[in-house]
């Protein structure tokens, strides 16, 4: 003969609402993070013409494609792995402003020659040397210094749904 469990049904009920509350929670937790950590990129990243500052922004999944191939583009994905709805992709460096990545970590002595190869020799005259140029950090920096406090609020928010789930 089987027993009857009090309010198993009612139990189901809430297990069943408490992913999609925790998404929601997730989702608006990863957008504040992310907006937070773009204004911080965004207010180091050095400005001539404005054109890398305007290219640094996020999405939920993956980072939309350049037009221009082999256009470099730095990017992190961060928070949820695996899962594209609920992941931020924080990107820098479009079209425009293809240079991003050299800002970032900077570029070693060079030949300006078309085709030059400093390891043979080749042409190193023809367009002069360009000393390089130092690294102006402004993606990884802010990111590294936010990501604790927004991993941190995702937490409290996941808990924050769990107990409104387990209030109702």
């Amino acid at each position: 003969m089987a027993t009857k469990v009090i309010g198993l049904e009612r139990l189901r009920r809430k297990l069943g609402r408490l992913p999609i509350e925790v998404r929601t929670q997730m989702r608006k937790d990863i957008a504040k993070g992310a907006d937070e950590i773009v204004a911080m990129q965004r207010a180091l990243a050095p400005v001539e013409d404005g054109d890398l500052k305007r290219s640094i922004s996020w999405t939920f999944g993956e980072a939309p494609p350049t037009r221009a191939t082999g256009a470099p583009r730095i990017k992190r994905s961060t928070f949820v792995p695996g899962d594209n709805d609920i992941r931020a992709t924080i990107y820098a460096g479009d079209d425009v402003a293809f240079y991003a990545r050299w800002v970032e970590f900077g570029t070693a002595p060079h030949s300006l020659a078309k085709g030059a190869d400093r390891t043979r020799n080749k042409l190193q005259d023809v367009g002069g040397w360009h000393p390089g140029a130092r690294p102006r950090p402004f993606f990884f920096t802010p990111y590294r210094t936010l990501k604790k406090r927004v991993v941190s609020r995702i937490s409290r928010g996941i808990r924050k749904a769990a107990r409104k789930v387990a209030r109702s």
